[in-house]
């Protein structure tokens, strides 16, 4: 895999042959896709109350790779965490867990506090 099989544009755009993973504040997998066409928003709604939604999201390129997470490609898929959500009318905080310098190949994690306007 190459830089450009694991990289994004900063709008909207989840990097080729990755797996998203939404997991609750316990750590327990809610759900995992493959979809290039993921919406975050549409997922995380369906847990939605009303209040502050608390979850973690995961990002993982599917095939072995020596590329890593560079802060470029954390902020990128950050951006775009918030553009999905945003763009239906939540508002979020993100913390990232982990990520930076590790193989694309491997899960970057980040806690997202969720809210609608």
């Amino acid at each position: 895999m190459n830089y450009q099989e694991c990289s994004t544009t900063v709008w909207t755009k989840w990097p080729k042959r990755s797996d998203k993973s939404l997991y609750g504040m316990d750590g327990e997998l809610i759900l995992r896709t493959k979809s290039k066409k993921f919406d975050l928003a549409d997922s995380a709604g369906n847990w939605f109350d009303g209040g502050t939604l608390l979850l973690r999201f995961g990002i993982r390129c599917r095939a072995q790779t020596s590329e890593t997470w560079s802060e470029d490609k954390l902020r990128a898929q950050e951006s775009n965490i918030r553009y999905d959500l945003s763009h239906d009318g939540f508002n979020v905080s993100i913390e990232r867990l982990k990520g930076h310098g590790l193989s694309c190949s491997e899960e970057a994690l980040w806690q997202l506090h969720i809210d609608a306007d």
